[in-house]
C-alpha cells in the first residue's frame, strides 16, 4: 500500500515521539563547551546576582569623583599613584593622606574591585589612561597624573548585580544551546549541562556492486559507495555521531545478521539505502521482518524516493560477558527505529532530509526544516524560451498524484525569490545536485506546479537558514555591485 507524503511524516514523527518517551533517562549531562548545538533538557536560571562587586570597565585610575568636581585646564587637579590594583586582587586600604597636595588615585585593570579609603574618601569611579596627563617626576617615589575635567560617579564602573538578577531566565528547556547560552551560563559558573540524549545511528549501505575504497581503473565491474558517505556527513551536520557499518551484500541472511549484531549495540536508529523496492535482490523488508520488524509503510507517493520503507524494531536485551549483580531494566515498549531508504543517490539524499532529518528533529524536540516561499521558474532547457516568457507562461497543468522534491538554486529579483530547478532531475545523477543549494517541495494537488506558483525552499545543508543564506547573501552581491558602479 502506498501512503502519501503527509500520511508517512505523521507516522515518523509520532514514532519518533514514543520512541523519546520510552528512554528510560531522555537527559545526559555533558560539559559546557560540549553544549553548543544540543537541546536543553532543563530550564536555567541565575542563582546568583552578577557581578557581585563593582569592578573597573576599563583600565585607568581608581579615584573619588567628588575631589574633580573644580578640575578644569586651566586648574587641573593633581594625584598621586599609590598602587595598583588588578582583576582577582582584593581590594587594597588606601590611605587618605595628601602627599604635597596631590590626591591618592590607584591605577586599576578592567575587572579589578575597587580599592577602599581609610578615611571617608570613597573611590568611585575610574578614568581611563587617555584622560590623564602623566606629570614628570615623582612623590617619594609615586609617579604622578593631573585630571583636567569633572569625573562623574560612577564613570567606567561597573556596578555589582547590574546584569544578571536572581531567577533571571537563562535557558529554557528544549532550547537549542547556542555559543551565546555558554557565555552566559559560563559567567554564572555552570560548568556542566542537561541535554537531550542525541539518537544513536548506524547507517549501512547495501549492493554487492558496492565497495567504499576501490580502484576505477582495477576494478570496473565495482561501483564506489556514494550514499553511504553522504548520508554519514548530513547526520554530522544535524549534530549526530553517526558510525558507517559498512556495505552488506544483497542476500536476506548478511542483511538479517547486520540488523541483529546492530540491535545488541545499543542504536537507536538504523538506516540502510538500497534494496527496498520489489526486485529480486531488494530482500530489506523480509530480512527485518524476520527480525520481528513491524513495517509501517513500504511505499510513498513522492519523487524521487518512492521505495521509502519505515520500520521499528523490539529492542533486544544486551549481552554482556560478565553476570550483572543487580537487575537489569526492562527494555519494556523499546524499540529500533528503521530507515531502508533508496539507493539513487539524489533520491536517498532527498528522503534522508525529508524524512529521516524530520525523525531526529522530532526526536530532539526541535522544530521541523525552516524554509521559503518562492516562486516557481521552469526553465526547459530545450526550449530556448527566455526566462521572462517563461514567467509569463499559463500553460494548462495535469494532475498531480505525488509530492515532488526537486532540487535548484535560488534567485533574487527585486523583492522576489525565484525558485529554479536544476535542469536535470534525475535520482541516479549527482553532477546537477552538486550545483544545488537548496530543495523545492511541490505537493501533491489537483494540478502540477506551474510558472510563478509559490513552493517551499529548503536548505540542502542541515544546519543552514536558508532565508538568512539567500537574503544576505543578496545583499552583499547588492553592496559589491554598487560598490564597483561607484
Amino acid at each position: 500500500m502506498t501512503v502519501s507524503y503527509q500520511e508517512a511524516l505523521n507516522v515518523i514523527l509520532q514514532q519518533a515521539e514514543i520512541q523519546r518517551e520510552t528512554l528510560p533517562d531522555p537527559s545526559e549531562l555533558v560539559a559546557l563547551e560540549k553544549a553548543v548545538g544540543r537541546v536543553a533538557s532543563h530550564c536555567y536560571e541565575a542563582v546568583t546576582h552578577t557581578p557581585s562587586f563593582d569592578c573597573a570597565a576599563t583600565n585607568g585610575y581608581a579615584v573619588c569623583s567628588a575631589l574633580t568636581s573644580e578640575a578644569r585646564n586651566v586648574a587641573p587637579i593633581t594625584f598621586f599613584v599609590y598602587g595598583t590594583q588588578a582583576a582577582g586582587d582584593n581590594p587594597m586600604t588606601v590611605p587618605g593622606v595628601r602627599l604635597n597636595g596631590a590626591i591618592p588615585c590607584v591605577e586599576i585593570t578592567t575587572g579589578a574591585r575597587f580599592p577602599k579609603a581609610s578615611t571617608n574618601m570613597d573611590f568611585d569611579a575610574c578614568v581611563p589612561f587617555e584622560d590623564t596627563i602623566e606629570l614628570p617626576g615623582k612623590i617619594h617615589g609615586c609617579k604622578q597624573i593631573q585630571i583636567r575635567r569633572p569625573v562623574l560617579h560612577n564613570a567606567h564602573r561597573r556596578l555589582a548585580d547590574d546584569d544578571f538578577h536572581l531567577e533571571d531566565e537563562v535557558l529554557r528547556s528544549g532550547m537549542k544551546v547556542t555559543s551565546q547560552h555558554i557565555l552566559a551560563l559560563a559567567s554564572l559558573g555552570v560548568q556542566t549541562v542537561a541535554v537531550k540524549k542525541i539518537p544513536r545511528v548506524g547507517v549501512w549501505s547495501t549492493g554487492k556492486e558496492l565497495e567504499s575504497r576501490i580502484d576505477i581503473e582495477q576494478r570496473r565491474d565495482r561501483v564506489p559507495d556514494a550514499n553511504g558517505p553522504y548520508i554519514i556527513s548530513a547526520l554530522e551536520e544535524l549534530g549526530i555521531d553517526a558510525e558507517f557499518l559498512g556495505i552488506i551484500d544483497d542476500e536476506e541472511e548478511a542483511i538479517k545478521q547486520a540488523v541483529t549484531s546492530a540491535n545488541r549495540s545499543r542504536f537507536d536508529i538504523l538506516i540502510t539505502t538500497g534494496g527496498t523496492s520489489e526486485g529480486r535482490f531488494d530482500n530489506v523488508r523480509s530480512a527485518i521482518e524476520a527480525c520481528g520488524a513491524e513495517v509501517l509503510f513500504s511505499k510513498i507517493a513522492v519523487q524521487p524516493g518512492s521505495p521509502t520503507l519505515f520500520a521499528t524494531i523490539p529492542r533486544l536485551p544486551i549481552i554482556s560477558s560478565c553476570r550483572m549483580l543487580s537487575p537489569q531494566p526492562s527494555n519494556g515498549d523499546q524499540f529500533i527505529a528503521f530507515f531502508g531508504l533508496p539507493g539513487g543517490p539524489v533520491a536517498a539524499a532527498a528522503c534522508m532530509k525529508f524524512f529521516v532529518a524530520a525523525y531526529i528533529k522530532q526526536w530532539r524536540c526541535e522544530p521541523g526544516h525552516e524554509s521559503l516561499g518562492c516562486h516557481l521558474l521552469n526553465i526547459s532547457p530545450q526550449s530556448g524560451t527566455s526566462a521572462k516568457s517563461q514567467r509569463l507562461s499559463t500553460s494548462h497543468s495535469r494532475p498531480q498524484e505525488s509530492d515532488v522534491f526537486k532540487h535548484g538554486t535560488i534567485a533574487i529579483n527585486g523583492s522576489t525569490a525565484w525558485a529554479v530547478p536544476s535542469p536535470e532531475q534525475n535520482d541516479s545523477k549527482i553532477k546537477s545536485f552538486l550545483k544545488s543549494s537548496c530543495w523545492m517541495h511541490l505537493p501533491a494537488g489537483p494540478s502540477t506546479k506551474s510558472n510563478g506558483d509559490v513552493v517551499r525552499c529548503y536548505s540542502i545543508q542541515e544546519g543552514d537558514n536558508i532565508i538568512e543564506k539567500i537574503i544576505f547573501g543578496h545583499e552583499r552581491k547588492d553592496e559589491t555591485k554598487s560598490a564597483s558602479e561607484g
